[in-house]
């Protein structure tokens, strides 16, 4: 057990899976745990300081499966495998040489079967300044570093941003795991607990500087403003078992990395934690990605293509020529369905090649892999073909951005190497799992390995061969090769044809009997010699062909993640074109933010938000799974008219729905999609903010009336006259007094301060005032419908309020709040007292 021990110290925070023999045993801590989660039977073996060692293990053939459910209940695992042949260790009377092979955290996962396939799995790192604190009153302020990798894919990208929008950020990516430097473990400790966090010790830079530089080929590694804890991400790598080292093939086991890449927070709209939770754009409230948005208009036919929908919805461009040159790109194909219909058709056919590539390079790969690599990127030729015949046909030049992703889809050099892997593997359902197990490779393709494969599968045969030579040569026909332990294979003739043999001397007398004579022959014992290794030699020599396979393939790795992306790309571009033909989603106009200074001098009425016949796309998608038709909404403001909406109405009459449909509406454009309505034009927005909805933080003790203001004070710090924000019954959660002064004063400062678009829901009818004294701000209200027995009907339309000569707005407007309840089936002897009620304060007030 010493050499456990050891191995166990270095790797205290793992469970152990000791390799021993046919099984991974578990030992002590690790297999009590091991047992409850995995369900197997806790047995005991030996004892250590005269107590039971508790036990349990699982066949080394069926990891993968342990694996699986393991890491499902956040298990990290340590694999310690036999690096010496058994036999070997005995001759030398020594105990089996054992090693970490690997270190299985969430983050470092490149299985398919263990990860979603159209969901990232991001490994992220965090970097704080030495003398970081939170005792210091700015310390929301101060610049950290967030790095994050997709280990199965290769991207590597890391920012700056402010410790207060770390969490923001954080939410963006949804990593898997994130790193943290142990010294700052106690920041952490409640921020990040909905995360799996591995503590580190402070990367040292000096260590990993010259690797980075050397690896990724960069001119001054200061360049890189966050390079210092990148450093972290490549530690972890080392730690968790690539060694950066080339194996007796030439292969390197270091991961395909792309370049780091900064990710620009100014070429990208920001949106804050609360809002990318209202508006449940890639998770609904309740964690699911059922009934998000992203959930919604996810159409793609591949992988790699739902998981660039997934980045380009949680980050959407904040620069309008880039956003153009998307949407043209949607727009090219939305003009021609049987395009969109070949293009899918044949994406139908290519497989998640990003990871298969990146496991192939880490040494992971299997025969299925190389296959799939190689059959897609020959496909790529196909979809290419088809594409330009297309452009021809049309007379209409592909956009810029489409035509560059379809040239990268694949390359002469790159075709090249495919068809020789395709002319050596076997067809994908002929492939096994594993390299290990060979079969792999296509008969014809290596005469060699034929002569090998016949000898293993064919050996009955090949003696019958001989046998038959035999006895034709020599005219014995009762010759037979037979084969014992103690002589192997041997020609037999009974004793009485003894000297019809002897003239054929290639036959050597070995043994007498009463009754037969044996020999041997140099070709039979070169057969023999054959047959005994021929089943090893034909998996070796399998091995070495598919690690050739695999070097030739890898050497072109970068071009063939290119084509990778431009898979991913012209799946997505065609997925949201099928979305707006099926949909009747238009394409909308994002044009650059124009200052109200310079709009003044110009004399010229703007649209600054203008969208006609809006609709919110989730709510309308339900509705029309149910034959119901969505009421659409305009939303308009111009520069000389309205900025800031003031929007009253009944309970569920349907205020929530159309703040968020203009803000997703909004989100969708500046990804490149077209959007539900049937004109939406605006100024580009470089942040949206949501205050929808309110909820108590137990874990950090705040109320709902905290959270709000919570909210409410990261909205006016952050927003800028570019932004959109959307308010949802602001101050609702303490008196009414109180909460109008605030709903009051945090409309005055959007209007005057900030002076940016907004829609600010509310039950104070007294805010429909103010309208007189803030010129850019317009009231409207939810039309609702009261018969004669006083019961209302919703018509979710959108219309312009006012105030009433001589009337308080207190007094001619209602939240139809009693209405409401009666449907929501409160008895009626308590809403008819809450009728009198209200009557009774009505009149006092008057």
């Amino acid at each position: 057990m010493n050499q456990y021990f050891k191995i166990k110290e270095k790797h205290s925070d793992y469970l152990l899976l000791f390799r021993m023999g046919d099984f991974y045993e578990i030992f002590f801590e690790d297999a009590v745990k091991a047992s409850q989660v995995l369900h197997i039977t806790l047995t005991k073996r030996g004892k250590h300081l005269g107590q039971d060692i508790p036990m349990c293990g699982i066949p080394h053939h069926a990891l993968d499966a342990y694996l699986q459910k393991l890491i499902k209940n956040g298990v990290v695992v340590a694999i310690c495998d036999q690096v010496e042949d058994p036999a070997e260790a005995k001759k030398n009377k020594k105990i089996v040489e054992r090693q970490i092979t690997r270190l299985v955290t969430p983050g470092t996962l490149t299985e398919d079967r263990f990860l979603e396939a159209s969901e990232h799995n991001y490994l992220a790192a965090i970097g704080l300044p030495e003398k970081f604190s939170t005792n210091d009153e700015n310390h929301k302020e101060q610049q950290v570093t967030l790095s994050w990798v997709e280990l199965s894919t290769g991207e590597f990208n890391y920012l700056n941003c402010s410790f207060g929008n770390l969490q923001s950020e954080l939410l963006r990516l949804s990593p898997s795991e994130i790193l943290i430097p142990s010294n700052f473990e106690y920041v952490f400790k409640v921020r990040l607990e909905e995360y799996h966090v591995t503590l580190r010790k402070p990367a040292s830079y000096q260590h990993y500087a010259n690797f980075i530089q050397n690896h990724f080929k960069l001119d001054k590694l200061s360049s890189y403003s966050g390079v210092s804890y990148l450093i972290i991400l490549i530690s972890h790598y080392q730690i968790v078992g690539h060694n950066y080292m080339w194996n007796d093939f030439g292969l390197c086991q270091m991961p395909t990395l792309s370049t780091p890449e900064k990710f620009k927070m100014e070429r990208n709209m920001s949106i804050d934690l609360a809002t990318r939770k209202s508006l449940e754009l890639t998770r609904t409230l309740s964690g699911s990605r059922k009934g998000s948005l992203l959930s919604i208009i996810d159409k793609c036919v591949t992988a790699p293509g739902a998981r660039l929908l997934s980045n380009r919805l949680a980050s959407p461009l904040a620069v309008p020529s880039e956003i153009e040159d998307r949407l043209d790109c949607v727009e090219y194909l939305t003009e021609d369905k049987v395009l969109i219909d070949q293009i899918r058709d044949y994406l139908k056919n290519c497989y998640d090649i990003e990871r298969a590539i990146q496991r192939l390079s880490m040494s992971r790969g299997s025969p299925k892999d190389l296959f799939t690599v190689a059959a897609t990127v020959s496909q790529c030729q196909q979809l290419k073909e088809i594409i330009l015949e297309n452009e021809a046909r049309r007379h209409t030049k592909l956009p810029t951005v489409l035509a560059k992703v379809v040239e990268e889809l694949n390359s002469d050099v790159q075709l090249e190497a495919m068809n020789e892997i395709l002319s050596a593997m076997k067809e994908y359902e002929d492939l096994p799992t594993s390299v290990s197990e060979g079969g792999f490779i296509r008969v014809g393709y290596s005469t060699e390995l034929d002569e090998w494969l016949k000898l293993s599968q064919h050996s009955e045969t090949l003696i019958q061969d001989l046998q038959k030579e035999y006895k034709d040569k020599t005219g014995i026909s009762t010759l037979k090769i037979k084969n014992n332990n103690v002589m192997g294979y041997f020609v037999e003739i009974p004793s009485s044809q003894r000297d019809r043999i002897l003239p054929f001397k290639e036959f050597s007398h070995k043994q007498t009997m009463t009754n037969v004579v044996r020999f041997k022959t140099d070709k039979l014992e070169e057969l023999q010699e054959k047959l005994g290794k021929a089943q090893q030699e034909a998996i070796d020599m399998e091995l070495k062909i598919f690690f050739q396979l695999q070097k030739k393939l890898l050497i072109i790795a970068k071009t063939l993640l290119s084509s990778a992306q431009s898979i991913a790309s012209i799946d997505l571009y065609s997925s949201l074109a099928l979305l707006a033909r099926e949909r009747s989603y238009t394409r909308p106009n994002v044009t650059p933010f124009i200052e109200s200074e310079e709009l003044e001098k110009s004399k010229k009425k703007v649209p600054i938000l203008n969208i006609q016949k809006g609709r919110h796309p989730i709510v309308e998608y339900a509705q029309q799974n149910v034959g119901l038709t969505f009421v659409s909404n305009d939303c308009t403001m111009f520069n000389n008219e309205n900025r800031l909406m003031l929007l009253t109405g009944a309970n569920m009459a349907g205020k929530s729905t159309y703040l968020r449909q203009n803000a997703l509406i909004i989100i969708l454009a500046q990804m490149g999609c077209f959007v539900p309505a049937q004109k939406a034009e605006f100024m580009v927005v470089d942040k949206i903010f949501s205050r929808v909805g309110a909820s108590d933080n137990l874990a950090n003790d705040q109320s709902t009336f905290m959270v709000e203001m919570v909210e409410t004070a990261n909205i006016l710090n952050q927003a800028t006259n570019k932004s959109f924000v959307i308010m949802d019954e602001l101050g609702r959660g303490t008196s009414v007094l109180e909460g109008l002064s605030i709903a009051t004063a945090v409309i005055q400062h959007l209007h005057n301060k900030i002076q940016c678009r907004a829609l600010f829901a509310t039950h104070f009818h007294e805010l429909i005032e103010k309208a007189k004294e803030l010129k850019f701000m317009k009231p409207y209200k939810l039309e609702v419908r009261v018969n004669k027995s006083n019961n209302i009907t919703f018509t979710y339309k959108i219309v312009p309020d006012e105030i009433i000569d001589g009337q308080s707005a207190a007094s001619t407007h209602s939240s139809y709040a009693i209405q409401v309840a009666k449907l929501a089936g409160v008895p009626s002897i308590v809403t008819d007292e809450a009728e009198k009620i209200l009557a009774k304060l009505k009149a006092e007030r008057k």
